[in-house]
């Protein structure tokens, strides 16, 4: 095994078109030729960026809490706890989306964010990227500004429930799971 040069697994782009457009993202498909000269169609989701947003908040007994938000899923046909976030605006960087999202989804907005790290949600077939920001300095504005088939209930969740139960039941969306990654590297747990 050698690390070798990526040349001989690059693919060539010889047409890409897009097949059908929805408000979240185009599904598109690539003719590529590989580095062995065969061609081949392959299927492609081209979506925005998107961003969330770990916040912590003391609950009344003094806890650290993530501030999360509860929303339907529909692909998993259920509620799930997750971090506020949502979809990169075009002409938006993903801080902006961060701060918007945050204030939009929970009524809170943050004096600062840092950035924690980006990755793709699946390069085999996702074109984007997603951010994920640590927020400080909250001040709760109760003013929630969602969208309008956007329902959300707000809550303080317990970091260590959050931390010992992600990835599963209450806590199964893979995204929050490379959030609290970032988090954990930062040693911000």
């Amino acid at each position: 095994m050698t690390d070798g040069n990526d040349q001989e697994l690059n693919f060539q782009i010889l047409d890409t078109k897009t097949v059908y457009s929805t408000p979240v993202f185009d599904l598109k498909e690539s003719l590529r030729l590989s580095p062995q000269g065969r061609q081949g169609h392959f299927v492609l989701i081209d979506a925005p960026d998107w961003a969330n947003v770990i916040a912590v908040v003391k609950d009344e007994v003094g806890r650290d809490c993530f501030l999360m938000v509860r929303q339907y899923r529909h692909g998993l046909g259920r509620a799930i706890w997750e971090f506020p976030g949502g979809m990169v605006d075009g002409g938006e960087d993903a801080c902006s989306a961060a701060a918007r999202e945050l204030e939009e989804e929970t009524g809170w907005k943050a004096s600062a964010l840092t950035f924690l790290g980006k990755t793709n949600p699946n390069p085999s077939f996702m074109t984007n990227t997603v951010s994920t920001f640590r927020a400080e300095g909250l001040t709760y504005t109760g003013a929630q500004h969602l969208d309008q088939n956007e329902f959300v209930r707000v809550g303080l969740r317990p970091v260590k429930e959050v931390l010992q139960q992600i990835g599963q039941g209450e806590y199964d969306h893979g995204v929050m799971l490379m959030a609290l990654w970032f988090w954990n590297s930062h040693g911000l747990n």
